[in-house]
């Protein structure tokens, strides 16, 4: 309407807002280009966010100074307002009256203005502390509602396949009565890789329970529930997880204990896991060594069997014939070929087949041996004795290692009962030569957080080199950058109103939110430069009063557009609502600090160039 012609104000606008808009997309871009740097299994997780966020954004400069010029001169068309612009026009009128004169009331008095400088700074202290107050708590992903849960029921080793069976089958009688499964897949004979079970054998079985969709309960709720509901069945342990967010990770809580001594490894785990098992909402403890059992050492005295004439193959052999058997012929059974097997009978009081190698060591030292002068009973050129033994041994960095995690129940947090353990071991004296390092959830936490603070910080370097080209004054590139960390502010009280957790996903969210608040203020800086240049015989509050009502309306507008548009992806999902959150009250709260605090400080402190010219225009 000022220019009277489409054509003329479509090149005007290109002209006053193509390098503030090129700038800010420049920034946003700069932001999130750190975050390719990010190592491990949550670097490949998260690669396809910058990379799809750059490539819009770049195409997004395209379309706001190519496409948006050229349709607005063909679809916008020159008529009167209609009534219901008119009231918008009403409305955005007082608003921006009544901003005019609250920003010319405040700049300039110096009280209200320290009052408020303060109230940031304090501001900002007390949202850093409130994780450390506990009103946040950080975790590495949040947990989402998820249609498949998981039970795995395990015996003490060597147990037969049958028996654990019948344990399974008491399981899965009280799961036909929950009402809100659908369907599970029973396995036995091996854990499931799901639960990162790698285990199998005829002690192990798993249940792979798939949820009803119009369940009035979350998946979580359930996982408790469950848990209750088989807490009678006593013959087998039974644990009941639901899938990992996020990147696997293993179990939240996770520690590693590592040494050269199998045994004092073996105490120490047993002994942690107690301590574990004693902290408050903690369940599914689990150790490295709980499938460790015993065997029948048998050391041969090769001098007593060389002169009785038994070599240490046909000790062997005989051994493998006692407990495994040997394939003595086949029968023809139709198409089907049945094999036979011989076995020595170690226990005569066996039922079935399969128990023939329940033996005593008595039993064991009982067999004989074939040898060249006769048989040989095995206790005479052997000892035989009853040890420990290991079914998995591992190592890092060249030392034996013992594991010991554990799940977090509802109502619980991975890092403070990971706190709550370290406090307790304090009182254990761990044996010479063993060591203790915690991993798990709290490991993620504390790596992911600290590379996506570098991140940020490597964005806003490269934010601040853009911002000098743009602007040409240190002063001014750093006002701009002061408002994301004070944004923070607003993203700790929406975590805290929205009972959300610190994690990846709104760690993520405080990375865009620096992206998006940086375009309000640039464009009014630039309003404020180019006003004062227009404006010669204005006063500096007279520019920057001009300026921050120009914007209001625009910046006010996107801010609430995209506020609502997230509102979408904050109810869709628990695993991003977060990240939603974050930007919602982030960027709400950057409302005030890029439409009061940017005017505040460019008034009160412009620099000894902005001083000087703005005094020179005055003469």
């Amino acid at each position: 309407e000022r220019l009277g012609n489409k054509f003329d104000a479509a090149v005007e606008a290109l002209r006053e807002y193509a390098w503030p808009l090129f700038a800010g997309t420049l920034t946003t871009v700069a932001v999130f280009v750190p975050l390719f740097f990010l190592s491990g299994i949550v670097g490949k997780f998260i690669a396809s966010i910058p990379f799809t966020i750059i490539f819009v954004l770049l195409a997004s400069i395209f379309v706001a100074l190519g496409l948006v010029p050229l349709l607005a001169m063909f679809l916008v068309k020159e008529s009167t307002h209609s009534a219901m612009e008119d009231s918008q026009e009403r409305i955005m009128h007082k608003i921006k009256a009544w901003y005019e004169k609250f920003l010319r009331s405040v700049l300039g008095n110096k009280k209200w203005e320290n009052r408020f400088l303060i109230a940031m700074g304090v501001g900002f202290i007390l949202a850093l502390c409130i994780p450390g107050f506990g009103l946040v708590h950080s975790i590495f992903f949040p947990p989402a509602d998820s249609d498949t849960l998981y039970v795995q029921v395990e015996k003490p080793q060597g147990t037969a396949l049958g028996a654990t069976d019948l344990s399974v089958r008491e399981v899965e009688e009280i799961l036909y009565s929950d009402t809100r499964i659908e369907s599970f897949v029973t396995d036995v004979g091996e854990g499931s890789a799901f639960t990162g079970s790698s285990a199998s054998g005829g002690q192990i079985a798993n249940i792979t329970i798939t949820l009803k969709k119009n369940r009035n309960k979350t998946s979580d709720q359930i996982t408790e529930d469950l848990r209750k509901e088989l807490a009678p069945v006593t013959s087998a342990t039974v644990t009941v997880s639901a899938p990992d967010n996020g990147p696997s990770s293993g179990q939240p809580i996770s520690i590693t204990f590592s040494g050269n001594d199998t045994t004092a490894l073996t105490e120490t785990d047993d002994k942690a896991a107690q301590v574990l098992a004693g902290i408050a909402h903690v369940t599914n403890v689990t150790t490295s060594t709980r499938n460790d059992s015993s065997e029948f050492v048998v050391s041969l005295d090769t001098a007593k069997a060389t002169s009785a004439g038994v070599s240490p193959l046909a000790v062997a052999s005989t051994l493998r014939t006692a407990l495994y058997g040997t394939k003595a012929t086949s029968l023809r059974s139709g198409s089907n070929d049945i094999d036979i097997y011989v076995k020595v009978d170690l226990n005569s009081a066996y039922t079935d087949p399969s128990e023939t190698n329940h033996a005593s060591i008595d039993a064991v030292r009982s067999l004989t041996i074939s040898g060249t002068h006769g048989p040989v009973p095995l206790s005479a050129i052997a000892t035989i004795s009853y040890a420990p033994a290991q079914t998995v041994i591992t190592h890092e960095d060249g030392k034996r290692t013992a594991t010991l995690g554990a799940d977090v129940a509802k109502g619980g947090n991975a890092q403070v009962i990971t706190s709550q353990f370290q406090k307790a071991m304090t009182k254990i004296t761990l044996p010479d030569g063993v060591s203790m390092k915690i991993g798990g959830e709290t490991e993620d936490v504390t790596k992911t957080f600290t590379e996506m603070i570098f991140a940020l910080m490597a964005g806003a370097a490269l934010m601040l080199g853009i911002l000098m080209l743009e602007f040409n004054s240190f002063r001014q590139s750093f006002y701009l950058l002061l408002i994301i960390p004070l944004s923070l502010i607003g993203v700790f009280m929406g975590l805290v109103i929205t009972n959300s957790s610190l994690s990846l996903p709104s760690m993520l969210g405080v990375i865009a939110l620096a992206g998006v608040i940086i375009n309000h203020a640039i464009i009014l800086m630039d309003s404020i430069a180019r006003i004062g240049k227009e404006h010669p015989g204005h006063t500096l509050n007279d520019v920057v009063v001009e300026a921050a009502s120009i914007r209001l309306r625009p910046i006010l507008l996107t801010t609430i557009t995209t506020v609502v548009g997230m509102i979408p992806l904050s109810l869709a999902s628990a695993e991003w609502g977060p990240l939603a959150f974050a930007i919602m009250f982030g960027l709400a709260f950057s409302l005030m600090l890029t439409l009061l605090l940017i005017p505040i400080l460019y008034t009160r402190w412009p620099g000894k160039r902005v001083r000087a010219e703005f005094a020179a225009r005055q003469k």
